[in-house]
């Protein structure tokens, strides 16, 4: 069944100009002038990061990976899926394939799109991916990363997430989405 919503309203916010105040090799930033819904002049900024993947890499024995590494921004080790950002017109799953295999030494023989998510004003797209059929080899981290990977039971994550042991939201999103689709294929 789909699901019908209402029509989507014009939209209110008029940019008038546009300036990059800022950027690295994993984001820009943006400052917009523009009128808002309301008819008044204003300014809003805009953290470009364009495209980003999370991978789960699930093994034969149920058993998925977690990598843990300190993120500077937080201050904090973090228990994570394996992540990255999409060079600039780089395919997501090319991209996939390359993180996985740098951060975390893994190749898989079978990926599944298990969907896409935005963070409006920062992330453009987020693609997920479930790998299977994997082998594991060297990892190749880049010279500002520091992964240790951990394999625990799919159900033990999931545990994680809803501990709050597991914060980063694509992390969360990618489990709870790979979990209803497990259990659609009637694997959990």
């Amino acid at each position: 069944m789909k699901i019908k919503l209402p029509p989507t309203p014009p939209n209110p916010w008029k940019k008038i100009g546009t300036k990059k105040l800022y950027e690295n090799p994993w984001m820009e930033l943006y400052e917009d002038d523009v009128v808002r819904p309301d008819g008044s002049k204003g300014i809003y900024g805009k953290p470009v990061f364009g495209k980003s993947i999370a991978t789960a890499v699930l093994r034969s024995d149920g058993k998925i990976l977690l990598v843990g590494q300190w993120r500077y921004l937080l201050n904090m080790y973090t228990w994570e899926v394996p992540t990255g950002g999409c060079n600039k017109g780089e395919n997501p799953l090319d991209t996939a394939k390359r993180e996985l295999q740098e951060e975390a030494g893994v190749t898989g023989k079978r990926w599944t799109a298990i969907g896409k998510i935005t963070i409006p004003h920062i992330i453009d797209e987020g693609n997920l991916f479930l790998v299977e059929e994997i082998e594991v080899g060297k990892q190749h981290q880049d010279d500002v990363e520091d992964i240790h990977l951990h394999w625990l039971p799919f159900k033990d994550a999931i545990q994680l997430v809803d501990d709050g042991v597991i914060t980063g939201w694509l992390s969360q999103i990618m489990l709870l989405k790979v979990d209803r689709y497990l259990k659609s294929r009637n694997k959990t």
